[in-house]
C-alpha cells in the first residue's frame, strides 16, 4: 500500500501520537522516506522507532497474557474435575492458579488502548 505523502510537513503527523490512526506500515514507509530525505531530527525518529518496538513487545505480551489465561482456567477445571478421581491432580490445579495469578497481572500491567492494538494488527 502506498502513502501518498508529498512534503515534509506531511509526514510530521507520522512522528507524532497521531501516528496511532494509521497501519504500522504505513508509519514505517513515512519513517524510512523521512530519513531517506535526511531529516533534521533524527533522535526523534530514533525515539518513535523505540517507542513502536517497547509497544510492540508490550503488545505481543498481552497477547500470550490472554492465552495463558485460558489455559490457567482450563487447568483449574481439569483439576477440579479430576481430585476426587486423582489425587494428584491437587498439583494441576495448583499450577493453574499459579499460572492464572500471574496472566491476570500481567494483563492489568500490558493493557494497551484500542487505538494501539489497531495499530499493531494493521
Amino acid at each position: 500500500m502506498a502513502l501518498k505523502v508529498y512534503n515534509e510537513t506531511d509526514y510530521l503527523k507520522f512522528l507524532t501520537s497521531e501516528r496511532f490512526e494509521f497501519s504500522k506500515s504505513q508509519t514505517n514507509v513515512a519513517i524510512k522516506n523521512l530519513k531517506e530525505s535526511h531529516f533534521k531530527d533524527s533522535n526523534l525518529i530514533k525515539n518513535i522507532e523505540q517507542e513502536d518496538a517497547l509497544l510492540k513487545i508490550k503488545y505481543r505480551t498481552y497477547s500470550k497474557c490472554k492465552r495463558n489465561l485460558i489455559i490457567a482456567v482450563a487447568l483449574i477445571g481439569i483439576g477440579f474435575i479430576l481430585q476426587s478421581i486423582i489425587p494428584i491432580t491437587f498439583y494441576l490445579t495448583l499450577f493453574g492458579l499459579v499460572l492464572f495469578t500471574s496472566s491476570f497481572f500481567g494483563l492489568i500491567s500490558n493493557r494497551l488502548p484500542k487505538l494501539k492494538k489497531e495499530y499493531f494488527k494493521n
